[in-house]
């Protein structure tokens, strides 16, 4: 992916790693017996894997973009955890069956999916990979406040190194909509724009793709504290179980 190798250098400036993220995992997997394998998809630059690697957790990621990949097993050499160019779309060909006890999939990662078709594709190889009693623990933004307000975009992030502007534009007749990012790296003044589509998955379509694939316990939250989602949340958190 062109746009996220243009901007993999200030990746960590973008989206620093997060031990809430991380420990609000962890929170979900309690009730897993024996040692955690987990599989983190869409790992970027590697800031989630190596946390998790920090606590001594088995974990391996996934990452398209050659350019994060790269820049993920830098971060990770010598440590007890990788980051490997992958397709989340191909988890039957690339692992066993029952590998995991968990599979995260954060960052607004899912929604670089097409449509609902991909999605479903998706949720059948999670269920592969899966233990059972395993859990599925997604973040994307809220698009039914996005869609509901009307929103043209996302807050700026700004800080001492860069300023990340981003933007939405709907397309007619296209059930994604593009999403436009202007990153200004402070020390140089370089200015980097992109664009790339999205699929704008909404919480009813969630609820519809865990149904059809026979996870159970979904549960929905509305930050990684935990608390309840809401029509005002920006991301949408939710977890769902193998049986």
């Amino acid at each position: 992916m062109d746009f996220y190798t243009s901007i993999a250098a200030c990746y960590d400036h973008i989206f620093p790693p997060k031990p809430i993220q991380r420990d609000f995992v962890l929170s979900r997997l309690k009730d897993q017996s024996g040692e955690l394998h987990i599989l983190d998809i869409g790992s970027a630059t590697g800031g989630l894997v190596e946390l998790f690697a920090d606590k001594n957790i088995d974990v391996v990621g996934i990452e398209p973009d050659l350019g994060m990949v790269s820049l993920a097993q830098k971060r990770l050499a010598g440590k007890s955890a990788s980051v490997q160019a992958g397709d989340m779309l191909a988890l039957k060909e690339d692992f066993p069956p029952s590998s995991f006890n968990a599979v995260v999939c954060l960052g607004n990662t899912l929604v670089h999916l097409e449509n609902v078709q991909q999605m479903s594709t998706f949720f059948e190889g999670v269920k592969y990979v899966l233990k059972p009693g395993g859990k599925l623990i997604v973040q994307v933004i809220n698009y039914d406040r996005i869609k509901k307000l009307q929103l043209e975009g996302l807050s700026t992030i700004d800080n001492e190194f860069i300023r990340f502007e981003r933007t939405y534009a709907v397309i007619d007749g296209c059930d994604q909509i593009e999403f436009k990012t202007r990153l200004t790296v402070k020390e140089s003044d370089e200015v980097i724009d992109n664009s790339v589509l999205l699929y704008p998955v909404v919480k009813s379509e969630i609820e519809a793709l865990i149904g059809l694939y026979g996870f159970v316990g979904a549960m929905y939250y509305g930050d990684f504290m935990g608390r309840d989602l809401a029509i005002d949340s920006v991301p949408l958190i939710f977890e769902c179980t193998k049986s």
